[in-house]
């Protein structure tokens, strides 16, 4: 039995820092110098980059023996030497 696993897409990323810009902005502005409201953001961006991208990874890792990252070369290959129907004329 296989555990679910956490998938976060770009879109739902760019969302959530879009609101959290929104919400957060004028009060780290007016609080702090803008500067240091951008370096926050930057990086609260480059956390949820990191999220993302282990998330992809673990999920690449979970994936069945047959479909790991180093075999879909062969399997592209096999798939494209496969005989291809003859047309009728």
């Amino acid at each position: 039995m296989s555990r679910p696993i956490l998938v976060i897409s770009p879109f739902q990323i760019s969302n959530f820092c879009t609101l959290f810009l929104f919400l957060l902005s004028p009060p780290l502005i007016s609080f702090l110098h803008f500067q240091y409201a951008l370096l926050f953001f930057l990086l609260l961006c480059s956390l949820f980059v990191h999220l993302f991208l282990s998330t992809f990874t673990s999920m690449l890792n979970h994936l069945p023996k047959d479909l790991q990252i180093h075999k879909i070369d062969e399997i592209i290959h096999q798939q494209q030497h496969r005989e291809k129907p003859m047309h009728v004329k």
